[in-house]
């Protein structure tokens, strides 16, 4: 009986721990899956968040790229010698973007002109070169990286003209504007088209065609451009029909070409006059220099007189040459 009575309270017992260890291992079990579950959760969470970020990221890198002052004629501090405004000159010129370039070519050009222009007996030639080097660098600073851009201005001009163009007539057969502006782009050629490139990415994040092109308009810098981005502004605001709307920007976009070609024809003569009027004066004093050495030298022998002489001479020749230049430019 006794033994009976062991082995009954053995089972109780071994009962009782069993249940207290399936008690235990269910609430451990729940509560680790309860954990699992938190941890998934949390993992999912982070994983839409890092996605949106990502996403979002792309749409600011995009609008920061359409955006980016390459761009409009934003004036920094010391713009002429700026790092930053030369580099974005160099850029809107397609030349390399190395603003040291610049300011070695300018030195270049005043050892040239020190040594072949002035070459002054009277002054040491590193003094000479430290004088010239302000309006060398003012030259290569502003005229030629000017032209440059300029060039490359009038050639996306016409690009821009093809472009529209395109849209129009895609739109006009019933394409949609967001394709018939990225099939444009695809077929624009460089430079306009690296421009053109943020309009796409916009598009294709899914931004409205309009909104893309009001974007890029500043990277674009072109008024034409201006004048067709607020055309389709006006447009998407008050309705009407886009191939109409393109149609009136080609034909003011085309006028304004015309009015710029008329005005170079007018102003070439004097443009020409202004350079003749510059160089001739230098060209006669390097020529004289080599021909008649003698005579050359003997303006020095004179003193004050023969050194006022011979700069006031180089002064007057490049005034003269910068006044008929201003004279005749014409801005549109």
């Amino acid at each position: 009986m006794q033994n009976f009575t062991l082995d009954i309270g053995t089972a109780i017992t071994i009962a009782t721990a069993v249940i207290v260890v399936a008690i235990v291992g269910t609430f451990l079990s729940v509560f680790l899956k309860g954990q699992k579950k938190e941890r998934y959760a949390k993992m999912l969470v982070a994983k839409t968040e890092g996605a949106q970020a990502r996403a979002m990221s792309v749409i600011l890198d995009a609008e920061s790229r359409a955006m980016k002052d390459n761009g409009r004629d934003q004036k920094r501090p010391f713009d002429l010698v700026n790092w930053f405004s030369i580099k974005r000159d160099l850029k809107r010129a397609g030349l390399p973007k190395f603003p040291l370039l610049v300011f070695l070519f300018a030195l270049v050009l005043a050892v040239a002109v020190a040594l072949l222009v002035l070459n002054v007996p009277i002054y040491p030639m590193w003094a000479q070169i430290l004088a010239v080097y302000p309006p060398m660098f003012f030259l290569t600073r502003v005229s030629m990286i000017g032209m440059k851009i300029e060039a490359r201005r009038m050639k996306m001009m016409y690009q821009l003209i093809i472009f529209i163009e395109s849209t129009q007539r895609a739109v006009s057969v019933g394409t949609s504007p967001d394709e018939a502006v990225a099939e444009a782009i695809r077929e624009t050629d460089a430079p306009l088209k690296e421009n053109l490139l943020a309009i796409k990415e916009l598009i294709d994040l899914g931004y409205d065609f309009v909104d893309a092109i009001n974007l890029a308009s500043n990277k674009v810098n072109l008024p034409e451009f201006d004048i067709f981005a607020a055309s389709l502004t006006a447009q998407s605001k008050t309705g009407g029909t886009i191939g109409d709307v393109l149609k009136e920007v080609i034909d003011i976009s085309r006028s304004r070409v015309d009015l710029q070609k008329k005005i170079g024809t007018m102003t070439a003569e004097g443009r020409f006059n202004a350079t003749l009027l510059g160089s001739l004066p230098i060209l006669l004093t390097m020529y004289l220099r080599v021909s008649e050495p003698e005579y050359y030298d003997a303006m020095w022998d004179a003193g004050t007189m023969g050194a006022g002489i011979f700069f006031a001479t180089i002064g007057c020749a490049v005034f003269g040459a910068w006044l008929a230049m201003r004279i005749a430019r014409i801005a549109v």
